[in-house]
């Protein structure tokens, strides 16, 4: 559990991070628990207990005690974790106002492919063009769609013509 759970998990989390710094500088280190003791990143779907990770005293030995057994215990943290999906969609609209209105910003967060692999000139070149390509693909104005699926367009794209249309021009 010290190697290959706590030592990462203790990265992003101040509570554990304690615990780490206990761990490799006390003469006599807790002794570690956990109910997966295979699996402490739960990666088995057939196994949905969550996980519970414990350090207690040397001499208290957690795996060989009964559910009666008084102890005394403190939680010294707590969250939730989750496997991200390898894919993730998002969507963004932009309003603005005219005369005083400017062309939208924005911000592309690159990664690189490859973690081990830094962020070169040519990979940055073909994520930007990779990015464009798929904006221009996944875009649908209006007039691309049947006229029944007009309405369902997104807010910021509003239709200037038939039967769903939205007039933007001051009307007297």
């Amino acid at each position: 559990m010290d190697s290959s759970w706590l030592t990462i998990v203790a990265a992003v989390r101040p509570a554990l991070t304690r615990l780490e710094a206990h761990q490799l500088t006390e003469a006599a280190p807790l002794r570690p628990w956990t109910n997966r003791p295979g699996d402490p990143w739960q990666t088995n779907p057939s196994d949905g207990r969550r996980l519970i990770a414990t350090y207690a005293v040397p001499e208290l030995d957690l795996a060989n005690m009964t559910g009666q057994t008084p102890i005394a215990v403190a939680a010294i943290d707590r969250f939730s974790e989750v496997i991200p999906t390898a894919e993730q969609y998002t969507g963004a609209a932009f309003g603005f106002d005219a005369p005083v209105a400017r062309a939208q910003q924005a911000i592309l967060l690159a990664v690189p492919p490859s973690t081990p692999q830094p962020l070169d000139q040519r990979m940055l070149v073909q994520i930007l063009t990779e990015t464009r390509e798929l904006t221009r693909v996944r875009m649908a104005r209006p007039v691309d769609l049947d006229e029944q699926f007009r309405a369902l367009t997104p807010s910021a794209l509003l239709p200037a013509s038939g039967a769903v249309a939205i007039p933007l021009e001051a009307r007297e």
